[in-house]
């Protein structure tokens, strides 16, 4: 792209020049009195439209300080887009160097096969040497067979230079495309990256004191405890120093007694054994002296003897080289002649493969004037594409400088574009391998189990109806066939209807991967089991349990990649994010930009509402760890923006919502849920609790969840059922 217009610059200049006296104080001269109060009024108000004056002034200097930010963007954008073409020429010069080295490659390959060729032959005019006329004809034939081979050869010679040619082509289209998406990309993450780093950066300095302010806390704790600690082990050690003193004292005794007895006895075996061992020597020394002179007799025998057979063999072997050495030489006779024969067939074929190159090389060259016409012509559509973003972008920043400063935006995370891009490319449905279809509805629903890559993947397809809303069905419906399938004999009747035009079905598709154990077993058909849990039970079973489940850390991750689903973050103690769920598939592409978030205000598909707020705290894994004083204020917190969130960006009244927890839950990190109130949500009298009833149990008794019994279903083979379901 080109580089935006220098309108900021000038605008700069003129503002620079601009320059207001806020020190102007009225000057009172002799008149009346109701003319110098005029006078008064004419100056405050002067006063006023300056300062007025002022602060539009430094809201172009923020306009054009921000331009000059967009300004420097676009090289960088520029130098990305270098770098891209810099890129895809390397990429297509590697792709001819590697299509030349496959062409050598082929005629190298066809040299040798030619000479493997022409050995065969020379093998076969050896063997049928006795016969002349048999030789002649078989010459004959060989030659019309190598003149056959030869234009096969060249015919497929043909069909690979054209073969390459196309796949050069594709290349190119393929690079092309490429860099356009590139471009894209770029365009489109470059913004949101810079507001999820201000984001992180404000998040991360508020972990920082969180940590310093519990670092402190707990450094104070652990230096009372060693105090302890030191005095509790000070005298410990001296009742154990007195009570080592005098077993030390008598194990010393002891010792003296049982050393030096076992020193008399040391010195009686001590002699036995050197007795002992002097008279074994001196038989081994006689047994070995003994067997070594037989052993040298016999090794002098034996080597005799076989110098006297390599001898003989020596002489056998210096016979058999001197006769093969003149066989040698009469072969190496024929060899020559054959070479020179060869050198001529192979001049011949050397002759051959230059007109053939030639031709390649001129079609080559005619390829490459074609593909740099290409390029010329993508080069000059290019600089279009610039030329009208360059205006497009001076027509935005002229409606910038007449709009009225925006609201900073909420605390958010990063963008998602680009998670976007490399979950597509991570999930090609073309990578899936199905291993077992988990349930199927008819073709509206089903669910499969399979792997993208080797990583377990849950992938449910739902049917999407070709008509969106009512309007659309009754407008079609003139155009339906029906054909009667039932009548109920009075004022009932049933009809199969199709659309006579209906378009290509389209599912909605959600991939899970990689799947967990627990995310499989619950795509699985399976029967639930109802379980009452006692304070007792929850301490003995269910909380070792979730405290052996790995940290839920994938809660943060999502919040920073999909940071535009982030609606509100703060609130007390760790705080807590609104998000909006990822089962609320209805949901148009997010954004910041007010006038499209405008139109989302009682728009249909808010119907389908549904969204989360998520504790930021990971000791707070359900509602069993809403305790003490400050338990309600958080549950209270995350209904105020639970409800703000729904009335300020989706338009839908606090009256039409329903807001509650679930126990237990899906994930064990605490999380309140906000839905329709006649929506399907999943509010089951057995799982959900309402965030009032939460909230007002809290305020009677912070302690009340810790002592609750609560009561839920379960599905068979889960994992918690599994853990409940074992013996005491």
């Amino acid at each position: 792209m080109g580089d935006p217009p220098d309108d900021d610059a000038e605008v700069a200049v003129a503002m620079n020049s601009v320059t207001f006296d806020r020190s102007i104080t009225p000057t009172r001269g002799r008149g009346s009195p109701r003319h110098n109060a005029a006078r008064d009024r004419c100056l405050s108000r002067t006063s006023e439209d300056l300062r007025e004056l002022e602060e539009i002034s430094q809201t172009l200097h923020d306009i054009v300080d921000e331009g000059d930010a967009t300004a420097k963007s676009w090289s960088a954008r520029k130098r990305g887009v270098a770098e891209a073409e810099e890129r895809v020429f390397a990429a297509l010069r590697q792709t001819r160097q590697a299509h030349d080295e496959r062409r050598r490659a082929e005629l190298e390959a066809l040299h040798d096969g030619r000479e493997e060729a022409l050995a065969a032959a020379r093998r076969e005019l050896e063997e049928v040497a006795s016969s002349r006329g048999a030789l002649e004809a078989s010459s004959a034939e060989e030659t019309a067979a190598l003149r056959e081979a030869l234009e096969a050869l060249r015919e497929a010679s043909e069909a690979r230079q054209a073969q390459l040619v196309e796949e050069r082509g594709a290349l190119e289209a393929r690079h092309a495309a490429e860099l356009e998406s590139a471009w894209e990309d770029l365009e489109a993450s470059h913004a949101a990256e810079l507001r999820a780093l201000r984001a992180s950066l404000e998040a991360r300095t508020a972990d920082l004191e969180a940590v310093r302010s519990r670092s402190a806390s707990a450094q104070s704790d652990a230096d009372e405890a060693r105090r302890e600690l030191e005095a509790s082990h000070a005298a410990q050690l001296e009742a154990l120093r007195g009570a080592l003193e005098a077993d030390a004292e008598a194990v010393r005794s002891r010792g003296e007694s049982a050393q030096s007895d076992g020193r008399r006895e040391l010195e009686a075996a001590k002699g036995a054994l050197e007795a002992a061992h002097a008279e074994e020597l001196a038989s081994l020394r006689g047994a070995l002296e003994a067997a070594r002179a037989e052993e040298l007799r016999a090794l002098e025998a034996r080597h005799a003897s076989e110098i006297d057979m390599a001898r003989g063999d020596l002489e056998a072997v210096h016979d058999r080289h001197e006769s093969a050495q003149g066989e040698a030489d009469a072969a190496l006779a024929a060899a020559l002649d054959e070479l020179e024969e060869a050198r001529a067939a192979r001049g011949a074929l050397e002759a051959a493969h230059a007109d053939e190159l030639a031709a390649l090389r001129d079609g080559r060259e005619e390829a490459l004037a074609a593909a740099r016409r290409e390029l010329d012509d993508a080069t000059s559509a290019r600089s279009a594409l610039q030329d009208a973003h360059a205006d497009e972008l001076a027509k935005l920043r002229a409606r910038q400088r007449t709009l009225p400063a925006p609201p900073p935006p909420p605390l958010l995370r990063g963008p998602t574009l680009r998670g976007e891009a490399d979950a597509l490319a991570r999930h090609s449905l073309s990578d899936f391998v199905l291993d077992e279809v988990l349930a199927c509805q008819g073709g509206t629903h089903c669910r499969l189990l399979g792997s993208f890559r080797g990583e377990a993947a849950l992938v449910t397809l739902d049917l999407r109806g070709p008509l969106p809303d009512g309007a659309a069905l009754a407008a079609a419906l003139p155009e339906m066939r029906a054909a009667l399938s039932g009548w109920s004999g009075a004022e009932y009747s049933f009809y199969a209807a199709t659309l006579r035009a209906a378009p290509a079905p389209q599912y909605a598709l959600q991939i899970h991967c990689p799947a967990s154990e627990d995310a499989v077993r619950r795509a699985r058909p399976t029967r639930f089991v109802t379980h009452v849990e006692t304070p007792e039970l929850y301490a003995e079973r269910v909380e070792p349990y979730v405290r052996r489940l790995p940290p839920a850390t994938w809660i943060d991750r999502v919040c920073a990649l999909e940071a535009e689903r982030v609606l509100f973050a703060g609130g007390p103690g760790r705080g807590f994010v609104v998000v909006v769920d990822s089962k609320w598939r209805s949901h148009p592409r997010f954004t910041h930009h007010e006038d499209l978030r405008a139109a989302w205000r009682g728009a249909p598909w808010t119907d389908a509402l549904y969204l989360l707020a998520i504790s930021r705290d990971p000791a707070l894994r359900s509602i069993r760890d809403l305790r003490g004083a400050g338990a309600a204020a958080v549950v209270s917190a995350m209904r105020a923006a639970l409800v703000a969130a729904a009335r300020d960006v989706y338009g839908v009244p606090e009256g039409q919502l329903r807001l509650f927890f679930h126990y237990c839950p899906r994930f064990w990190r605490l999380h309140a849920h906000a839905a329709r109130v006649d929506g399907p949500a999943s509010c089951a009298a057995d799982r959900a609790h309402l965030v009032v009833h939460v909230e007002d149990n809290l305020r009677r008794d912070p302690a009340y969840y810790r002592d609750a019994t609560l009561s839920y279903r379960l599905r068979e083979g889960d994992r918690l059922h599994a853990v409940l379901d074992a013996p005491a």
